[in-house]
């Protein structure tokens, strides 16, 4: 198999759509699926905002894989770092490289700017084991991820 990965641009608000609406084919199969409305607008305004990094993993031409990143300022690590939000292979095309590849793209973009550090929260054994095998070491001295949804 044979994977081409390549960065959204403005252009792929339909793509990302369509990412969005298959998520499920992308995610774990015991995870509790969110149906999402498909907002063009917001598609697009996502896809434009340049602190938004996306790429898409292709075989055959039809994408099989993403990748999703927030560009983060901060005083060190020059200036910047990524947070890598989500990255979701189709569970066909799982263990054939993909996943690797996305991630390649990604160095590949943090290379050529300058961004030395990225980071990312896994949730499940499987996501851990993933990293890990690409690099990732557990940061021991980080702290609990806590959130508060300030929602009506």
């Amino acid at each position: 198999m044979h994977v081409t990965v390549r960065q959204l641009t403005a252009d792929d608000a339909d793509l990302l759509g369509y990412l969005l609406a298959h998520e499920a084919d992308f995610d774990l199969e015991d995870r509790q699926q969110t149906h999402y409305t498909i907002d063009q607008p917001a598609v697009r305004r996502f896809v434009t905002n340049p602190a938004t990094l996306c790429w898409v993993a292709f075989a055959d031409a039809k994408p099989i894989g993403s990748l999703h990143c927030i560009r983060l300022p901060v005083l060190t690590s020059n200036g910047e770092e990524l947070l890598l939000y989500d990255i979701g292979v189709h569970h066909v095309w799982r263990r054939q490289g993909a996943g690797r590849a996305l991630l390649a793209a990604m160095e590949d973009w943090m290379q050529r700017h300058g961004v030395t550090e990225v980071w990312v929260l896994a949730d499940n054994p499987a996501a851990v084991a993933f990293y890990r095998a690409c690099g990732f070491g557990v940061d021991q001295s980080q702290p609990v991820y806590l959130t508060r949804c300030l929602a009506d």
